[in-house]
């Protein structure tokens, strides 16, 4: 089972949201692939209601805290009631952009696994880091994963790749995923998903996805065409 998860990031507006619902509610989703769909809050009971089984509803962001005054922030409980069994913490864009650190993201996902959720941990290296790529990724997963129980899904996202259109080549990408795997086996002593995450397109998914190293993919700015998004989902 192949786990495919789109990230609509900061995209759609709420009748854009209701309108792609009802749109891939009615495509196929073949036996072999589970998907996750992050949409904006504002649109995850939709979601949620609107796909029931049939497609998973996950959140881009929470908060590790439960309540009080935290303007903007959104709890692991509040994502619960709306639907959400997934959240992805640690993306590239919130470490880099709003100083998202590997403690912050460690206290997410443990406050995510504490609440029943599934946390998506992204590591990744910039292209000046590329020299160093194990050492980066070793230093994010030994942070990010300290703690957690057995309920985690990391996400390898090369930074560098990330909304250029070119993906990793595949040779690199099954040696990194090796690698991941390794080094959480190493730490904790069990096996982990791991999917990657950049550029991924419907011309290329179908190469990504027949890896036995890769366990799914995470989609950006290919998901937010439905019909496209199908595409690679089918691939």
């Amino acid at each position: 089972m192949k786990l495919i998860v789109g990230n609509f990031k900061m995209n759609k507006t709420v009748k854009e949201c209701r309108e792609y619902a009802i749109r891939f509610s009615g495509l196929k989703i073949p036996k072999n692939r589970k998907v996750v769909l992050c949409p904006p809050f504002y649109a995850l009971e939709n979601f949620s209601m609107t796909f029931k089984s049939k497609v998973a509803v996950g959140a881009q962001n929470v908060s590790f805290e439960e309540c009080g005054a935290f303007t903007g922030e959104m709890s692991a409980s509040m994502l619960k009631s709306a639907g959400v069994s997934y959240v992805i913490v640690g993306h590239s864009e919130r470490r880099m952009k709003l100083g998202e650190t590997d403690e912050i993201v460690n206290k997410k996902a443990k406050y995510l696994q504490d609440a029943g959720i599934v946390p998506i941990i992204c590591i990744g290296e910039t292209l000046d880091e590329m020299s160093k790529k194990k050492t980066v990724l070793g230093a994010q997963i030994t942070k990010d994963i300290k703690g957690l129980k057995n309920d985690f899904i990391i996400a390898y996202e090369p930074i560098w790749a990330i909304g250029t259109g070119k993906a990793c080549e595949f040779g690199e990408i099954e040696k990194t995923h090796e690698y991941i795997k390794d080094k959480v086996q190493r730490l904790v002593g069990y096996d982990v998903q791991v999917l990657y995450g950049g550029s991924v397109k419907p011309a290329n998914s179908k190469a990504i996805l027949e890896s036995k190293l890769v366990d799914g993919v995470l989609v950006g700015g290919a998901c937010l065409d439905p019909e496209g998004f199908s595409k690679i989902v089918n691939s």
